[in-house]
């Protein structure tokens, strides 16, 4: 792998055009959607645009306020195609003190997953929220089906890394809908946030039987 690599931090549609033209070649990329989350039309085209100029790396982080920030948005620019992309690293915070914040997460990483046909490798991690594991078992199966429309995206994706899983029900959604599209994963890494011992066996019994393919390798920390 090219050892070269770029970090960016600016705000959407910040940066110098000289400067940032040079990302592209670059193996590796990191960026940081730094200040409010991007909202307006000409903030999430801005966003797409700066993308393009990582069409080529084969390592991605996107890290933001909340997980994939301004990816879920339909607007009229597209992704680009990132078929170099090998290991996606995505961070940030997915709380659950708003309903729309499961189905959006699952709309952004389902948008990323349709342009990188070529990634072997997701790792999402979880910012670590005020409050703690949250009251899990209160959350049946059912309640959690019915939290979002499930959107199907098969992904050609072998290794998945959850971190700092503290098993609310927005990052339940997510994983659930990871582990459920990705029938080649023969790996799976879950760090779970501390908490006590029958939640965390919960939540690695729940996982589990969300793995589409049950040959997959775990591994829980």
């Amino acid at each position: 792998m090219d050892s070269s690599h770029a970090t960016s931090r600016s705000g959407v549609g910040d940066g110098d055009g000289d400067r940032l033209s040079k990302l592209k070649d670059r193996a590796l990329g990191h960026v940081d959607i730094c200040g409010e989350e991007a909202t307006s039309e000409e903030e999430l085209v801005n966003l797409r645009k700066f993308l393009q100029l990582f069409v080529n790396a084969k390592h991605l982080h996107l890290e933001s306020a909340r997980l994939g920030s301004g990816l879920d948005k339909g607007v009229p620019m597209r992704l680009p195609c990132f078929s170099s992309l090998l290991h996606l690293e995505m961070r940030g915070c997915l709380p659950d003190d708003d309903d729309d914040d499961d189905t959006a997460a699952i709309a952004a990483v389902s948008t990323v997953l349709e342009h990188a046909p070529n990634l072997e490798t997701l790792s999402v991690t979880f910012h670590p929220q005020e409050h703690g594991f949250g009251d899990y078992i209160r959350f049946s199966e059912a309640e959690l089906l019915d939290a979002h429309h499930t959107i199907r995206t098969r992904s050609n994706v072998r290794e998945i890394n959850l971190v700092h899983y503290q098993g609310g029900t927005a990052q339940r959604a997510l994983a659930k809908f990871l582990l459920s599209n990705a029938p080649v994963i023969d790996r799976l890494w879950c760090g779970l946030a501390e908490g006590p011992m029958w939640t965390q066996i919960q939540l690695m019994r729940e996982i589990e039987g969300w793995l589409i393919n049950k040959s997959a390798k775990t591994h829980f920390a």
